[in-house]
This record gives C-alpha cells, sequence and structure tokens, in this order.
C-alpha cells in the first residue's frame, strides 16, 4: 500500500447534486453528510478500482482510500480548507 501526501488539490463539495469533484483524482457521489463530516465514493468505468472517502468538516482532515478488490492501491491524506470569497 502506499501513502500520498498532496500538497496542492482542489476538491469541490457540490451537496445540491450530491457530487465531490477533484482536480486530479476524478469524480465522486455523496453516500452521507452530516452536520460533522461527508463520505463519499467512486468507482472506475470498469468497476474494478473503488474509492471511498470523507472530509470532516470541522478540521478540513480528507482521506480517500482506492481498492482493488480488497487490496488497498493507495490511500490520500489531506487537509481541505475553505475556498476564499472572491469579494
Amino acid at each position: 500500500m502506499a501513502e500520498l501526501r498532496v500538497s496542492s488539490e482542489t476538491i469541490i463539495i457540490d451537496l445540491d447534486q450530491g457530487l465531490v469533484t477533484t482536480s486530479t483524482l476524478g469524480s465522486f457521489s455523496v453516500t452521507k453528510a452530516t452536520d460533522s463530516k461527508i463520505d463519499f465514493e467512486g468507482a472506475t468505468q470498469d468497476g474494478e478500482t473503488r474509492t471511498y472517502g470523507g472530509v470532516d468538516r470541522y478540521s478540513g482532515v480528507t482521506i480517500l482510500t482506492s481498492y482493488q478488490g480488497k487490496e488497498v492501491l493507495m490511500t490520500y491524506n489531506l487537509t481541505c480548507k475553505r475556498a476564499s470569497p472572491l469579494f
């Protein structure tokens, strides 16, 4: 298993659409959203690789783990910050 720390990944969470979109890792469906956490998951088109993740809404800690079957391919540990308002 490899663990990767990414320094510049953009994550957009659209709760109205139920989507989490990243700049390099793909898009995921929100599976559960609470006051404290947002969980999401997705799969490659062939279904061979599944990715599960979650964002802690208080700390910004985000973890994504990709699996092929039961084997962990990669785990991403990220810390998200709220976007700054444009105006």
